[in-house]
């Protein structure tokens, strides 16, 4: 099962890659078209539409990937032509409904109440967003269910890169402006959308199939309250800038902005690339072989992340502000205050894939949302009294303290679904390497300059890997395996 993860999470994660390699191009092409304050009014609009993305999806791409397996089981009143029929249906209908609603509610808004003028217009622009990644969330649901990693994969790194040409080419020679962008955007995604529907469409059956309330009921049921934890994320990433933008207005939005995305690309390849690879696949073990089986299965997978995420936040607390600098210019430097607090709480947080995963087995979405409102409403509390004294590394601090309540809170209560056990020898081998890789990047004095960054990255993780190789008996024993398999096979003379 291990090198099946491996696998999915390598496909995952060199998806994320190359959208983050993308990202890495797009973004010092945005922070040097764009104005600050356009920068901080596209991450603004980004936000906003997300939200509203989260409460239409209404959970069911989580619920596909749980309902999946019983479908294909056939244990259930009803089949897997039954459950393909509810998807495409449901969502369907949910994500014309929220697109029609949202752009009426914007429309509705009386023009006095908009603090930008061009707010509202961009707001009605990119409500077709909505539409198109509601039924993109339908799609991958089930390839990412099917655990068609490669596939799912392929598409993701197309869309990104057909969006980045689009809004490349449209602001360079079309229209400078978030208007372009947005468009450019919509184009992208939208064709994108109808190349995966039609490979998605053709590999499914829908004959005898029928529309199933009571499994629909079922997958709002587990789904819904998966809204809340997405919806609380959203609030949670909306709460600060917003806060921001009202107390320090827009050009400091830019530069806090600008930082907390370099920590969220990250985060993107590491933490939602595993997201992506785990419930499938726990949830298969937990249905064929039972609960021993699962948390044995978690708990390895879990040893690996521990070993990952330290010198990961070491490297970037190290690193991370010369990266931003560089990528981003000197517009955007005094962000790198920020950096520590928040990929530490981001990276620390993705834990919870593991010792939470009893929240998702057990079907209790419910508990899990509480705990992301919880953690959403200290961040919004954090921030109405950090923002005015501190600035945006009051509103850093606030973000690694919300993180740091929802690893802990959902890890009491997780346990008692699915003890998860966190190894905390693994942990103090972990913090103990990192920080002496930390100090190997930081303490002689490197020049400044790309070059010698890229010498630092290399250095870094290869002293990581030969220590960390060198202490852990569960590294050594991948790694051979790894190596054997890679050996081609001894034929004979």
């Amino acid at each position: 099962m291990l090198r099946k993860l491996f696998q999915h999470t390598r496909n995952y994660s060199l998806s994320s890659l190359a959208i983050l390699a993308a990202s890495l191009v797009s973004y010092p092409i945005l922070t040097r078209l764009l104005a600050v304050e356009e920068y901080g009014l596209l991450s603004l609009i980004s936000i906003v539409v997300g939200l509203v993305v989260a409460i239409a999806k209404a959970g069911l791409q989580n619920s596909i990937v749980r309902f999946y397996a019983q479908a294909r089981k056939g244990t259930a009143t009803w089949n897997l032509s039954d459950f393909y029929t509810t998807v495409f249906l449901g969502i369907g209908l949910l994500a014309t409904l929220s697109t029609s609603l949202w752009a009426i509610t914007v429309y509705m808004v009386p023009e006095s109440w908009w603090e930008n003028d061009i707010l509202r217009s961009l707001f009605l622009l990119t409500s077709v967003l909505i539409l198109v990644r509601v039924m993109d969330s339908a799609f991958s649901g089930l390839l990412r269910a099917m655990e068609r990693s490669g596939v799912l994969s392929l598409f993701h790194i197309a869309r990104r890169y057909l969006s980045l040409l689009a809004v490349v080419a449209t602001l360079f020679y079309i229209s400078r402006s978030l208007f372009g962008f947005y468009t450019a955007t919509i184009l992208a995604e939208f064709t994108m959308l109808v190349m995966m529907g039609l490979f998605v469409i053709r590999r499914v059956s829908f004959r005898g199939g029928h529309f199933s309330m009571p499994l629909f009921k079922a997958m709002l049921a587990f789904g819904l309250p998966l809204v809340g934890h997405e919806l609380a994320w959203t609030l949670f990433n909306l709460g600060d800038r917003l806060l921001i933008q009202f107390y320090l207005g827009p050009e400091q939005l830019g530069v806090y902005s600008a930082a907390y995305n370099l920590c969220d690309y990250l985060r993107l390849a590491i933490v939602a690339s595993l997201w992506q690879a785990m419930p499938p696949m726990y949830t298969r073990v937990w249905e064929e072989k039972g609960e021993h089986a699962a948390v044995d299965f978690i708990s390895r997978s879990y040893h690996f992340y521990i070993l990952l995420a330290f010198p990961v936040i070491a490297g970037m607390i190290a690193i991370g502000p010369e990266v931003l600098t560089l990528l981003a210019s000197e517009r955007y430097s005094e962000g790198g205050i920020i950096i520590p607090y928040v990929v530490s709480g981001m990276i620390l947080n993705g834990m919870t894939i593991f010792f939470g995963a009893g929240f998702f087995i057990a079907r209790k979405t419910r508990r899990f949302m509480y705990i992301t409102f919880g953690a959403a409403t200290i961040n919004i509390a954090l921030n109405l009294f950090l923002i005015p004294e501190y600035g945006i590394i009051g509103a850093a601090i606030a973000t690694l303290a919300s993180f740091s309540f929802f690893m802990v809170t959902a890890g009491i209560l997780a346990h008692r679904l699915l003890p998860v056990p966190t190894p905390v020898p693994v942990v103090l081998k972990g913090l103990f390497l990192s920080l002496l890789m930390y100090l190997l990047l930081t303490l002689p004095p490197w020049p400044p300059g790309a070059p010698w960054l890229v010498a630092k990255i290399a250095l870094g993780a290869l002293f990581y890997l030969i220590v960390v190789y060198a202490t852990d008996s569960q590294v050594k024993v991948v790694t051979r395996k790894i190596v054997l398999r890679s050996r081609p096979a001894d034929t004979g003379g």
